[in-house]
């Protein structure tokens, strides 16, 4: 694929959850080696339409197009892990992918050693911050696009420089990252900032001239 290529898009799409409309027609795109961070104000609809786009969420209406795999880290990551150690919670991933055992075990090392987390410490017995760089390790596979809960909250300066870095990391190997976020500081470091409120795009800032793009309603 073309660097810059369109990995992921909502199309048109729509959300109702238990009778509610939540999304009214939602667009969106992330691109190879692009890093989008989305904004809103609680309740928005940031967070169902990137669960849309990983394929969580069904839509009542629209599309969802991605190319490749797209991963999901939640804010709570505690809530997805699967296993009773760091190492067979690494190494998850890989076997579900049917990897080849070299490949699974440098992947696991290689995560361990970006968590500083022992190999044989329980994932539920560990602060949420670490789950939280446990959990973005452990999928950091063979993905297109890589979604990121508000990967921040509760990391300390060397925390987030160390999510930070990895987002960099993802970026140069040609992955998109989408951060949801409130942390203007981490949304100044992303290509876009698409802002949803209400259900719909409100607003999306380019980086590269600083020109906000109001869509069509």
């Amino acid at each position: 694929m073309r660097a810059g290529e369109v990995v992921a898009t909502l199309e048109g799409v729509h959300v109702a959850l238990e009778g509610t409309q939540i999304l009214h027609g939602v667009d969106f795109a992330a691109r190879q080696g692009e890093l989008v961070a989305v904004m809103g104000p609680n309740g928005s609809g940031k967070t169902t339409a990137m669960l849309t786009l990983a394929g969580a969420i069904k839509p009542q209406k629209g599309a969802v197009r991605t190319r490749g795999r797209v991963g999901y880290v939640f804010q709570h990551a505690q809530l997805q892990t699967v296993a009773m150690t760091v190492e067979e919670e690494l190494a998850f991933g890989p076997r579900v992918l049917r990897w080849p055992e070299p490949a699974a075990k440098a992947f696991v090392m290689e995560g361990a050693a970006w968590t500083g987390l022992g190999r044989d410490a329980c994932p539920i017995d560990l602060h949420p911050a670490d789950v939280r760089m446990l959990m973005i390790a452990a999928c950091n596979t063979d993905l297109s696009t890589l979604i990121l809960d508000e990967p921040t909250i509760g990391l300390d300066g060397a925390g987030i420089e160390k999510v930070m870095q990895l987002v960099k990391e993802l970026l140069l190997h040609g992955k998109a990252v989408v951060i949801i976020t409130h942390d203007q500081a981490i949304a100044g470091q992303a290509h876009r900032v698409v802002t949803i409120r209400d259900g719909l795009v409100e607003h999306i800032r380019e980086r590269r001239n600083s020109q906000e793009v109001l869509p069509a309603r």
